[in-house]
């Protein structure tokens, strides 16, 4: 052998020994480095987890807190069952639910000795159910609000709302059956938790209740004038005086919500009663007068109710709450008089009815608004005669439209 394959021969087997520990020191080495660090980036993974579920159980500390206060007592479930189901009853003869018209049913304690304790879960569910509560729908709407406003873990997970059967059907006579009335019925689920607070009344002390969803219990009195069972209330066409007059404020829910000035199609507003479900139509005539179009919806499909020189805003009763005039059309305001007592008032855009400016005699008389005689004794304007007769409605200023 030649001393240049001498030379290669050791270059070779310098070669294959730096290239063969090169990869034993990749197989035995790098790789368990790396897969060391892929474990490492996982255990911190899980450890970033623990601690965000350690997070969450903290921050749902005092939630449970009110949970245990709110669940039914769980040291007696019979005891609870059997006064839950009391209270129950006493919100229905509370919501003119008649007595005798209705049940209410306990259904059997759940049992859960055959679960595994692993598998158990913390509280024990109990159900409820009301059959055939017989009322109208104000009945069903007061129930609905006092059941959700009591201090518990519950909730109805079913219910149903029909009409009252008619007398041609069986085991139903004239005599039974009530103007408006329905049947209720409903599948009520409450819980007892294990560790729930122990206390000897099914209600928790000193506890608020829940807040109403409305920003007043009147607006739940709504529901009644949009009854999908029987329709609207009829309006009475005598003048005899109503035994409930009207608890709802109606003119906060009219809103002022377009003006436009258009050379094609003149001076427009429009309001839109959002308790009546209504749209109310401004259109200022060739003359000054104003001609006020009122629409009611049934599924967005738009209906004429009537058409007119006031501006006529209905109660939750069906009768005639506050009736305006309209004075003017400003570019961001229009200026109503009340057709009752004279008062100017300025509503602007955006706003509803019950927040309008009232005007002072001195404002409306600087808008050129004619204003009564302050003199003028109460009354006297219902005369007949020319103190009595109605004044044409002022025509806009030239500037107003620009």
């Amino acid at each position: 052998m030649s001393q240049r394959e001498r030379v290669l021969a050791i270059v070779l087997l310098v070669v294959i020994f730096i290239g063969g520990g090169g990869l034993v020191g990749y197989l035995f080495y790098y790789r368990s480095l790396n897969s060391a660090n892929l474990r490492l980036q996982k255990y911190q993974q899980d450890v970033k987890a623990n601690e965000d579920k350690l997070k969450d159980i903290e921050g749902s500390l005092p939630r449970l807190q009110q949970f245990k206060k709110l669940s039914l007592p769980g040291q007696d479930l019979v005891k609870s069952q059997r006064e839950y189901a009391a209270e129950i009853s006493r919100l229905l003869r509370v919501a003119e639910f008649a007595p005798g018209n209705f049940t209410v049913n306990s259904k059997p304690i759940e049992k859960r000795e055959t679960v595994p304790a692993a598998k158990r879960l913390p509280y024990t569910r109990l159900y409820f159910d009301i059959v055939d509560a017989r009322g109208d729908l104000n009945s069903i709407v007061s129930f609905l609000d006092s059941f959700y406003r009591l201090p518990l873990l519950h909730r109805i997970r079913n219910m149903s709302i029909v009409r009252q059967a008619t007398p041609n059907q069986p085991g139903v006579s004239s005599r039974d059956q009530q103007p408006n009335q329905l049947v209720f019925n409903a599948t009520i689920e409450a819980l007892a938790l294990d560790n729930a607070e122990k206390r000897e009344t099914l209600l928790p002390k000193d506890t608020k209740p829940p807040e109403r969803l409305a920003h007043t219990k009147e607006q739940y009195a709504s529901i009644a004038g949009r009854n999908i069972f029987y329709g609207p209330p009829q309006r009475e066409r005598d003048d005899t005086p109503r035994e409930k007059p009207s608890v709802v404020d109606v003119t906060e829910f009219v809103v002022l919500d377009e003006i436009t000035h258009d050379p094609d199609k003149g001076v427009q507003a429009s309001l839109y009663d959002a308790f009546n479900n209504y749209k109310y139509f401004i259109k200022q005539l060739s003359d000054g007068s104003f001609l006020i179009s009122t629409y009611y919806y049934i599924k967005d499909t738009k209906k004429r109710l009537n058409v007119g020189e006031e501006l006529e805003i209905q109660g939750d009763t069906g009768e005639t709450q506050v009736t305006f005039k309209v004075a003017r059309i400003d570019a961001t305001d229009i200026v109503l008089q009340d057709s009752e007592t004279g008062k100017y008032y300025r509503m602007h855009i955006g706003f509803n009815l019950k927040e309008a400016k009232g005007l002072s005699s001195t404002e409306a008389k600087e808008m050129g608004l004619k204003v009564a005689d302050e003199k003028k004794p109460a009354g006297a304007g219902d005369k007949k005669g020319e103190e009595g007769k109605k004044a044409p409605p002022p025509k806009p200023d030239k500037d107003e439209g620009k």
